[in-house]
């Protein structure tokens, strides 16, 4: 596969996921819901990353691992069955190699926008229409930051 088509192919598929995951962070923020639509769109994304080479493997064992622990995150009320669904066609998308650092980076992100958004429902004025934190939010960050990394890092390598 040529450079070109690496490089345009690779920024191609970041520029989507920003949109599709702009998306994501959007409607769970004003509805605490994610679309199935746009979990296929990951999924389909990652999938593209697997066949064209950009990401070298699909891990299983993190994706079974994932699903595991959103599991139990689910059945704490902490998760919710969109956030599940993003976070496994993110670890699709990312691949066997960064899947892991997907992972510590979502708890990473989580627990600092748990905090912000305890502090805003705290002292914000404007009282809460939906319940629940959209977690969400905190998929989104992990994976933008972890896309883009991976962009810079395979173009400045």
């Amino acid at each position: 596969m040529s450079l070109f088509v690496q490089a345009w192919g690779g920024e191609l598929s970041l520029v989507l996921l920003a949109c599709l995951l702009g998306t994501a962070a959007y409607t769970d923020i004003r509805r605490r819901q994610i679309a199935n639509q746009l979990c296929l769109a990951v999924l389909l994304l990652g999938f593209f990353q697997l066949y064209w080479g950009f990401t070298q493997s699909l891990s299983l064992l993190g994706v079974l691992l994932l699903l595991v622990l959103s599991a139990g995150l689910y059945a704490a009320g902490i998760f919710a069955g969109g956030d599940i669904k993003l976070a496994v066609a993110l670890c699709v998308y990312f691949g066997g190699g960064l899947c892991w650092y997907f992972l510590f980076l979502v708890l990473i992100a989580g627990g600092v926008w748990a905090l912000l958004y305890a502090l805003w429902q705290r002292y914000s004025p404007m009282q809460q229409a939906l319940p629940g934190m959209p977690y969400g939010v905190a998929i989104v960050v992990a994976a933008l930051g972890l896309a883009i990394y991976r962009q810079w890092y395979w173009l400045t390598n």
